[in-house]
This record gives C-alpha cells, sequence and structure tokens, in this order.
C-alpha cells in the first residue's frame, strides 16, 4: 500500500520536531546525549521515585537495592502526609550500568499494597520539567 498526498505525490515522513528551544537546550546540556537502544544504554544519572504507605525499612530497601547495582545517591527528597510517604532520589550510576537493568532492578520493590518505585533517566526528567 502506497500512501500519497493530496498533491498527488509519495508521502515523507516529516522531521521530528523537537520544539522551539530544542536547539538551546541541546547547547546547554551538552553532557546529555542523544538516547540510543534503551536496553543498550548506560546512564550516569537517574531520578527514582518512591510512593506509598509508610513503614519501617523502605529507605533501607530501596538504598540497599541501589548500593546492589553500585550507584551513588546524591540527594533524597522525602514527604510523610497522614501516614504515606512521597521520596525522590537523584542517583549516578557505576559506568557501564545499564539502564533496563536498573530500572528492572528498582521497580521489582514494593508492590502494589506496600510501594511503588518509578525510574526515569535524568535527561528524560530535565527536559520534561524545563520551562
Amino acid at each position: 500500500m502506497t500512501i500519497r498526498t493530496s498533491t498527488g505525490g509519495s508521502y515523507a515522513e516529516p522531521k521530528p520536531d523537537r520544539g522551539p528551544d530544542a536547539e538551546r537546550a541541546m547547547r546547554t546540556l551538552p553532557n546529555l546525549p542523544e538516547p540510543v537502544d534503551d536496553s543498550a544504554e548506560t546512564v550516569h544519572g537517574v531520578v527514582i521515585t518512591a510512593i506509598g504507605k509508610n513503614r519501617p525499612g523502605v529507605l533501607a530497601e530501596i538504598t540497599g537495592a541501589l548500593a546492589q547495582t553500585n550507584a551513588s545517591v546524591h540527594d533524597i527528597s522525602q514527604k510523610m502526609i497522614e501516614g504515606y510517604f512521597h521520596m525522590v532520589l537523584t542517583v549516578e550510576t557505576a559506568p557501564g550500568t545499564s539502564f533496563g537493568a536498573l530500572k528492572q532492578c528498582m521497580e521489582c520493590l514494593g508492590g502494589p499494597d506496600d510501594y511503588v518505585v518509578r525510574v526515569m533517566h535524568e535527561r528524560v526528567f530535565r527536559f520534561m520539567h524545563r520551562i
């Protein structure tokens, strides 16, 4: 099947539009290269969030799993509201760490009735939260 345009020519997929500030972002964030295949990607900066019911040992479980992957915690922010917690960690991984392996290791922690962990590449986090 061939896709045709209204003028009768063949369809060509457009170049991705990365937004009006894409060039500036690439200049100001040179340490954050274009991502490659996630299965082979190695990461350095990761943002991890954990949300759930508070109980003794949650922080130890999360930081223990990070220690197993040789990751270094740079910052932790945690809030408590009526027995529930919200935690954000910024982490630097060891050279050669696979993002997919780290994500799988961390997101297996907790559970739907306990707490949930989510892992995001720092580059994605920065681009999502820029003004």
